[in-house]
């Protein structure tokens, strides 16, 4: 499920609103810093929620635009995923990108097939 929201006072009382309705999540992703807008998503109260909410989610968050930048506070956001590129912030070498990973969580994945789609051209 993809969801937007509207930026405003009560966006945290949309995304608890979200989490509690009942649905059991596998995950919850969210891009910190949308490039094209500039706007930082509230990655630490986000991640508070979803553990509070959805406990047995998974918490991935795309970095890619501020890891580096932006202070991050992993173990406070409860962040269980977290990508990012060097070639960003960092300013170091292009296609170089990086997970950092909650080790209970990476070990989930053990013994999974991993799956890519292709893309055609």
């Amino acid at each position: 499920m993809n969801v937007n929201f509207a930026r405003s006072s009560s966006f945290d009382m949309q995304v608890k609103e979200l989490l509690q309705k009942g649905e059991q999540y596998a995950i919850v992703a969210v891009v910190h810093c949308e490039t094209s807008t500039g706007v930082i998503n509230p990655i630490e109260e986000l991640g508070k929620a979803v553990k509070q909410y959805q406990p047995q989610a998974s918490y991935f968050v795309d970095a890619m635009s501020s890891f580096g930048a932006v202070p991050i506070n992993i173990q406070n956001g409860q962040i269980d995923y977290l990508v990012s590129s060097a070639n960003k912030c960092f300013q170091g070498v292009p296609g170089f990108s990086y997970i950092i990973a909650r080790k209970s969580e990476l070990l989930k994945c053990k013994g999974m097939i991993p799956f890519t789609l292709p893309c055609i051209l």
